[in-house]
């Protein structure tokens, strides 16, 4: 059995604030308890696993200016694990919940934020309340596949997030209100033949929903990858993308109708066990209707001068053209007009890494990304359906 439990408290914190000279402290933060506990155990002989975990957040509240943040918030979960055949087949399923509780102004900003947009026109299966005091949701996933170095692999997976779900107390939640699968499939090589050391090829769907019902995305992509006997080795992927529908382009306005996309990636690299190894990709993205492309350009040097000290630099091109991209809402007639525009952006970057291991148990890494990036936006333009056909 495994078990993990971290506590902390922290204190009041205040910040001076200057207002024509005039200076007094407020609080920022309240005092605040934050507990994660973790539990696991391995039965079977590490056949079957089971655990559960429990966060909570608890603040003292006082100053009124505060009351926008939630006053507790809990979440609990359970997950399994169960191999089959030698561990080449499992089944994995985690189940979670959480709650959160606050002033009516605290749980009404969790219901308009942008991982839930409650105040959306066609959002007919939650409502919007500005009394409320508690939010609470569920969530969790579901896999089952086969995991083995040669042969066929494949994974089939499906997540959901209730509307109500939130996690960011303590952890990371992105985005509620989805459910989504995939199927992963892939065959592997690893006998070396012909001019390669090993070669795999794979090929994967997906698809999402929202709680409504409303199919909100869905794609697939194959890849191939293949190591020669020189260690060198090439990856390829090609991916499409259906029409969508974006539930947040709007930031709180009605759903909106997107094309959908093509994208091809590949990726070179030389044999990274010699002193001096180099890598190289791109990338191509096309969106349908002409509404969007962009392309990529990456490369790296890696040079070893001894076992111990490992030194890359990696620079990186990203160029970027849409013509849907939010910009803000007004309102015009009383009527809300969403404003977008187009939207060049272009992107270089570059990436050092050191590492150097002074030990098996001790080692300094240095890592910068220093980059510099330009936007230039043109074409103004207002929705007018935004649940149309076509983009245009």
């Amino acid at each position: 059995m495994s078990i993990g439990i971290m506590e902390s408290v922290t204190n009041n914190e205040k910040a001076v604030i200057d207002s024509d000279g005039d200076r007094n402290k407020e609080s920022v933060e309240p005092i605040t308890n934050y507990f994660v506990g973790r539990v696991q155990q391995n039965l079977n002989d590490g056949n079957t696993i089971i655990g559960g975990m429990i966060t909570s957040t608890n603040r003292d509240i006082k100053n009124g200016d505060l009351d926008f943040l939630n006053t507790s918030a809990i979440t609990g979960g359970v997950d399994f694990m169960q191999y089959f055949k030698e561990k080449r087949y499992y089944i994995s399923a985690k189940l979670l919940t959480s709650k959160i509780n606050g002033s009516e102004n605290a749980i009404l900003e969790q219901q308009l934020s942008s991982r839930r947009y409650y105040q959306r026109s066609d959002f007919d299966y939650v409502s919007l309340d500005s009394n409320r005091t508690t939010l609470s949701g569920h969530g969790g996933n579901i896999t089952f596949g086969k995991n083995t170095n040669s042969g066929l692999r494949f994974a089939c997976n499906l997540t959901w997030r209730s509307p109500g779900l939130e996690l960011n107390d303590v952890g990371y939640l992105r985005r509620a209100n989805t459910a989504f699968h995939y199927l992963w499939v892939g065959y592997s090589i690893t006998k070396p033949f012909s001019v390669f050391n090993k070669i795999s090829i794979n090929a994967n769907e997906w698809m999402g929903w929202d709680f409504g019902g409303t199919k909100t995305f869905f794609g697939g992509s194959m890849g191939l990858y293949m190591q020669f006997k020189n260690l060198w080795s090439l990856g390829m992927n090609i991916s499409k993308e259906g029409k969508n529908i974006d539930n947040t382009a709007l930031r709180g306005g009605p759903a909106f109708h997107l094309p959908g996309s093509t994208s091809y990636n590949c990726n070179l690299h030389t044999n990274s066990s010699k002193k001096i190894s180099l890598y190289s990709g791109f990338y191509i993205n096309k969106g349908g209707d002409n509404s969007s492309n962009s392309h990529g350009l990456w490369g790296g040097i890696s040079y070893h001068p001894i076992n111990s000290l490992k030194i890359s630099i990696s620079p990186r091109y990203n160029y970027s053209n849409t013509d849907s991209q939010y910009i803000t809402e007004e309102e015009y007639n009383s009527e809300a007009q969403y404003l977008f525009a187009g939207m060049k952006q272009e992107t270089f970057s570059l990436t050092t890494r050191v590492d150097f291991n002074i030990s098996p148990d001790f080692t300094i890494q240095y890592y910068a990304s220093p980059f510099v990036s330009s936007g230039l936006f043109s074409e103004y333009k207002k929705i007018t359906n935004p649940s149309a056909s076509n983009l245009n």
